[in-house]
């Protein structure tokens, strides 16, 4: 359900007011950056999915019906324009995610344990090359589990958004989810074992 400034900002919309339309901008086009740039990682890519996204935004707003907020309608048009460009690259530079799930023996227990990374987290140098390997482990995650992990654990969407942003199901969302997380810890534990 949306707030009272974004229905009041939604109005502002369909009235056409040219401060409402910058205050849009504003408000969203770098989230609509962050989210693009996690599937297409080109910045030119990203800045197009902006610009397709907020012009269909303006000249839509008058068929947005208020039942989710304003920020998970304009995310799934985002998706969608982001879903027609990847389409027309066709991307297959992403790491298999299987490779990475966890492996049990036949007891049940893990075949390697889970590693402690807080003891090699002291030092600002290993946090920053931490960083860049979560960020190159999320970008060598396919789209469909990098999405996921994008709106729900980076931009702090509920799963019950994801799942209306990306129009998938609630389980559909956490079993995803679930798979991403598993492949970044198994990514990072690879780092610490190294």
């Amino acid at each position: 359900m949306a707030s009272a400034q974004e229905a009041r900002l939604v109005q502002r919309l369909k009235d056409k007011d040219p401060a409402a339309m910058d205050e849009l901008v504003d408000a969203y086009s770098g989230k609509i950056f962050n989210l693009s740039i996690g599937l297409l990682k080109k910045e030119e890519d990203a800045e197009d999915v902006v610009q397709d996204t907020l012009l269909q935004v303006f000249e839509k707003i008058n068929t947005f019906r208020e039942e989710a907020a304003l920020s998970s309608w304009m995310y799934r048009i985002a998706l969608n324009f982001s879903y027609m460009k990847l389409r027309k690259i066709k991307r297959d530079d992403y790491t298999p995610l299987e490779e990475y799930l966890p492996k049990f023996r036949s007891d049940g227990m893990h075949s390697m344990p889970v590693q402690n990374w807080a003891e090699k987290g002291e030092t600002t140098l290993l946090r920053k090359e931490l960083g860049e390997i979560l960020k190159d482990s999320i970008n060598s995650l396919s789209e469909k589990y990098r999405i996921v992990l994008q709106l729900r654990d980076i931009d702090g969407f509920s799963t019950e958004e994801v799942a209306n942003i990306t129009g998938m199901t609630v389980p559909a969302v956490k079993s995803r989810l679930h798979r991403a997380r598993l492949f970044l810890r198994e990514k990072i534990s690879t780092y610490y074992r190294d």
